[in-house]
């Protein structure tokens, strides 16, 4: 459906539940375009509320995402491979990176103020330990690698 700004005074009285058929504007209501069916409603998730932590490693730029709900859901993307977050790898990546990533985000929510800046040395019976990446960060050159 092709929508233009002539449409939103008819979509707008037709949200507020007055007859558009009554009224002598060019432009048609698209109220029905914006209209969610049962088929695509999202059934099996309660809220949207996540916590994620971004890693960069030698041989990859990985994001990790733990859901806060009643099931344990978790998320790994590399994003230097998948930028668009296609693939969740969260079942096949190592299980040793997965409990460190995991141990980061649990560092980050537990921090506050400057300790937030510097989370500190991890767990030292980790042998993988990339650096962790801030969002004011990311713009440095180099900063990202390719996975390999």
């Amino acid at each position: 459906m092709l929508v233009a700004n002539v449409d939103l005074g008819p979509t707008i009285l037709d949200i507020a539940g007055f007859n558009v058929n009554k009224t002598q504007m060019d432009g048609v209501s698209f109220l029905s375009a914006m209209e969610c069916f049962p088929d695509c409603v999202c059934e099996d998730s309660y809220n949207n509320t996540y916590a994620c932590v971004r890693t960069v490693a030698p041989f990859a730029n990985l994001q990790y995402c733990e859901f806060d709900d009643n099931e344990v859901f978790v998320e790994v993307y590399n994003v230097t491979a998948d930028p668009y977050q296609l693939t969740n790898i969260a079942k096949t990546i190592d299980q040793e990176v997965l409990e460190k990533m995991n141990h980061r985000l649990m560092v980050l929510q537990s921090c506050s103020g400057p300790s937030c800046w510097t989370p500190g040395v991890y767990d030292a019976r980790y042998k993988f330990d990339p650096q962790l990446l801030f969002p004011a960060h990311s713009w440095r050159p180099g900063r990202l690698k390719q996975a390999k």
